[in-house]
């Protein structure tokens, strides 16, 4: 949750200035070794961090409430920061960082109004990393003041950052011209691909396909999709959604046509966007359907 927002870059500038943090994020954060907690567990914790952001969403903003699942070293943190509010948010991963299943780190993403002029009224996803641990028995959110960083859920000191060992620190002074920072985020944009952005489907009989997607970043991304039309039998699914570092992923498509397909008026043409995080990057996949006694 971004309590103090910062002031955005504009446009282009804005989304290469987002990309080159999260792959420098990549490169400095090693990633915990985590643990496989017991489903029950697992459920406590997804229902507390529903509840907790739930209070923070709009038509149900409750402050107060929130403020007794905050644990007590976070209490005059959360008191006294600024609190930005969501349309909506879901939950990306749970992850449990002690053996005794007592912290968890817990990836959001959240739906926030952008609040620049500019863009007022825009909503867009914002990355909420989030940290867990267990007092009084019960589940309580908490910022780490060993490791002060920027994230949604606070505003950290910026004095205290600075940049990883494979960062040039003189070379941060780049970041105040607009065109570097496009070029930049535009290398980091063209670092992931798919090997195919168009596919060859049968409207009368079952196909299936897949296309391959490499991860090209320093360090995990996440996929998800959504399809531009509701069409029945059609499905798409993916080998893994959590993508590591220089991996790759299988996103499997088939179409089963319903007995009565002509008779639908379903569309001939499909779209799947493949939406990649924490970069905000998207790739469209296009189906045409045929005939199958089509040459």
């Amino acid at each position: 949750m971004q309590f103090s927002p910062i002031p955005l870059p504009r446009g282009r500038h804005m989304l290469g200035i987002a990309l080159i943090c999260a792959a420098a994020g990549f490169a400095q954060t090693p990633a915990p070794k985590t643990y496989d907690a017991p489903p029950e567990i697992v459920t406590k914790l997804r229902n507390r961090v529903n509840e907790f952001f739930q209070l923070h969403t709009e038509g149900s903003i409750n402050y107060r409430k929130a403020f007794s699942m905050v644990a007590e070293d976070t209490q005059d943190y959360y008191f006294a920061v600024q609190k930005a509010n969501y349309v909506s948010f879901r939950i990306l991963t749970i992850k449990f960082t002690n053996p005794e299943f007592t912290r968890a780190t817990v990836d959001l993403e959240g739906m926030q109004k952008m609040q620049r002029i500019e863009f007022r009224g825009t909503v867009v996803p914002i990355p909420m990393p989030t940290m867990w641990k267990v007092e009084d028995g019960e589940w309580k959110w908490y910022r780490d003041v060993t490791n002060d960083q920027l994230t949604p859920m606070g505003h950290s000191d910026l004095l205290n950052l600075h940049p990883g060992e494979k960062v040039d620190p003189q070379s941060l002074t780049q970041l105040g011209d607009p065109k570097i920072v496009q070029q930049m985020g535009n290398k980091l944009l063209t670092q992931d691909s798919i090997d195919k952005g168009e596919i060859v489907m049968f409207y009368d009989k079952p196909t299936s396909t897949e296309v391959k997607f490499h991860n090209g970043q320093a360090g995990e991304v996440n996929l998800a999709w959504t399809l531009r039309y509701d069409m029945e039998g059609f499905k798409v699914s993916a080998d893994k959604v959590n993508v590591p570092a220089h991996g790759e992923a299988i996103l499997k498509v088939s179409y089963d046509p319903p007995a009565d397909r002509l008779k639908t008026g379903q569309e001939n043409l499909q779209q799947i966007m493949l939406l990649i995080q924490p970069l905000n990057e998207s790739f469209p996949i296009i189906i045409r359907f045929h005939n199958s006694d089509e040459k």
